[in-house]
């Protein structure tokens, strides 16, 4: 509501009408330090704003759902105060994912579904770093849940984009190499990273997505072959990782291949996935 007016206007009660997903209270915070308890109920609060039908964004500008770029943290924020009562919403994100691959011949997978809105080049509609979270959001699914049933469900629309990301790995380095369109990572716009053909941050992201998918393999689908050749892609791409993007001098990551910056998000990333 915005007011443009004189101060003759007098503002007798304000209320508003909330709405959300249905879920259920499982998991409470609360110690010594107030602020800490405030941040907790205001996170909380704010998830439940972001859960309608679906997983949103933000409540207040795009409202739509992201697949596993927002999702997948959406996810893990999600258990701790409501446990098992979030688990549709997570359901209903993973086969969003996995229905959005009829648009794309490839494999690709669309990183906000459903939705007709901004759909040309340069736009958010494939997020190549969010699909690579969609598969690592995909084993934190079972790690929270522990149900296999949509997990055998989209098994075959994973293995379809495991494929797809073959296709970027460039043959001078082993590296994923040339990826197209937008890259989010840690929003290199707001915080610059130096972002060239091959980006250390999204290698680091493709090879948990190769342990992530080799585990489903193994684990729910009993593809002992598929999850050795994931598994084996994975340590290969490690050990490019290792060789090509270190830097023996500065003791660091660099933010691409040729690069001499060495960002905190490169170093984040490469510790978070066992780069170090």
């Amino acid at each position: 509501m915005s007011v443009t007016a004189s101060d003759s206007i007098i503002f007798k009660t304000v209320s508003a009408i909330n709405r959300h997903y249905n879920y259920t209270n499982e998991g409470s915070f609360e110690c010594s330090d107030q602020l800490l308890n405030k941040i907790f109920e205001t996170g909380v609060f704010t998830l439940k704003l972001c859960g309608q039908d679906t997983y949103m964004d933000t409540p207040w500008r795009e409202q739509t759902q992201y697949i596993a770029g927002d999702s997948r943290y959406l996810q893990k924020y999600a258990y701790y105060p409501f446990g098992l009562s979030s688990e549709f919403l997570m359901h209903y994100n993973i086969l969003s994912g996995a229905w959005s691959q009829r648009w794309s011949p490839e494999g690709a997978i669309r990183s906000r579904y459903p939705t007709d809105y901004l759909l040309g080049e340069g736009t958010s509609v494939y997020l190549f770093d969010y699909e690579l979270e969609y598969v690592i959001m995909l084993g934190e699914y079972y790690q929270y849940f522990g149900k296999k049933d949509a997990l055998k469900q989209v098994y075959p629309n994973l293995k379809k984009l495991m494929t797809y990301f073959e296709k970027f790995i460039g043959k001078e380095h082993g590296l994923l190499s040339k990826i197209p369109g937008w890259i989010v990572l840690d929003h290199p716009d707001t915080y610059p990273m130096d972002l060239k053909d091959e980006i250390t941050a999204m290698n680091c992201l493709y090879y948990e997505a190769l342990k992530q998918a080799a585990i489903i393999a193994k684990t729910i689908n009993n593809d002992a072959q598929q999850a050795t050749q994931w598994s084996k892609q994975a340590d290969v791409l490690k050990s490019n990782i290792r060789k090509w993007l270190w830097s023996p001098d500065k003791k660091l990551f660099l933010d691409s291949y040729g690069s001499e910056k060495c960002n905190q998000q490169t170093q984040v990333y490469a510790m978070l996935y066992g780069l170090v």
